[in-house]
């Protein structure tokens, strides 16, 4: 919690108003939260919720973690969109950037795992990593 009200701080200066700007920031935040998904799992320590349910799945069913957490995003994304429909008529919080950190963030968390191994090996002392497992298809 201290962090987020930290980064909150460090980064007031910053105030994307034209739609090119609120792409890159957008982008950038997907390419951060990606790495951060992939040291989460790596790690294999308490992990946010999300994560922790595509992992549990992704482990019970030998299916690939990236490709499981796009789909799961991607559900997550299409849920808010129809109750949004349902009880308001409109897609209420929902626009291009859900559904783009929904699909990408998954995509770069697998970038992540085929140019980083080596992070894993390290850690694991040359050992091969449960993440590289999670992430092979």
């Amino acid at each position: 919690m201290w962090f987020i009200d930290c980064t909150i701080d460090w980064l007031s200066f910053m105030d994307p108003s034209t739609y090119i700007q609120q792409i890159v920031m957008l982008l950038l935040g997907c390419g951060i939260l990606g790495f951060g998904v992939y040291l989460e799992v790596l790690a294999d320590v308490v992990m946010l919720p999300g994560e922790a349910f595509v992992s549990a799945v992704s482990k019970s069913f030998q299916l690939d973690f990236g490709k499981t957490k796009i789909i799961f995003d991607s559900s997550m994304a299409a849920m808010a969109i129809g109750i949004g429909f349902f009880f308001l008529h409109h897609p209420a919080g929902v626009r291009e950037g859900t559904v783009v950190a929904a699909i990408l963030v998954g995509i770069i968390a697998r970038f992540f795992v085929h140019k980083c191994d080596f992070v894993g090996r390290l850690i694991f002392n040359d050992q091969e990593s449960e993440i590289e497992e999670a992430f092979e298809e």
